[in-house]
């Protein structure tokens, strides 16, 4: 491959890349755990309380988790975030 031709290549991926990005405008998806020893229900309060302000959560996941005999709760909950300069009415889990 020569050289100008792996230049343009190059520039052609970058330039699709910042396309794509620019014009994606769809919501980025991300998830928080939390952990209780108290009862699950408090694991998933906890996970809850760190979903920002406007996301729509799409899933919770809630587990018991035993370490050298000692139980605690763990649970994950995956969102999805608005874009910038938009907001995602809130949803009820």
């Amino acid at each position: 491959v020569s050289a100008g031709r792996a230049l343009r290549l190059c520039c052609f991926a970058l330039l699709a890349n910042l396309l794509i990005n620019f014009f994606a405008g769809h919501a980025r998806a991300s998830s928080v755990t939390a952990e209780s020893v108290m009862d699950q229900q408090n694991a998933r309060q906890r996970a809850l309380q760190m979903v920002p302000r406007g996301a729509a959560v799409s899933r919770i996941a809630c587990r018991e988790v035993s370490v050298v005999g000692n139980d605690h709760y763990r649970c994950s909950v995956w969102y999805d975030e608005a874009p910038s300069g938009t907001d995602i009415p809130p949803q009820a889990p």
